[in-house]
């Protein structure tokens, strides 16, 4: 059995037509604090994983440049044809 979730436009406005005005400002204030703090949790997400990566690409770049080092110092002893 499948149920949609998604509500119509003419059932909301059906459901609060018969609210006060302060009951539908209060509704509207909940639904944008909510709003606000999803907003808030999902850009601490982004930011999170953005220090992750920056962290794992200097440690990618740490270990290049060590072996490129390694690599030169290695040419520097070989003797040339």
């Amino acid at each position: 059995m499948s149920v949609s979730l998604t509500l119509t436009e003419e059932y909301k406005s059906a459901i609060l037509a018969g609210l006060p005005p302060a009951i539908i400002m209060d509704i509207c204030s909940r639904a944008m604090s909510f709003w606000t703090y999803q907003a808030s949790q999902e850009l601490g997400y982004h930011q999170a994983m953005a220090r992750s990566q920056k962290k794992k690409i200097r440690h990618v770049e740490s270990r290049a440049s060590a072996t490129l080092a390694d690599m030169r110092e290695k040419l520097k002893g070989k003797p040339k044809d």
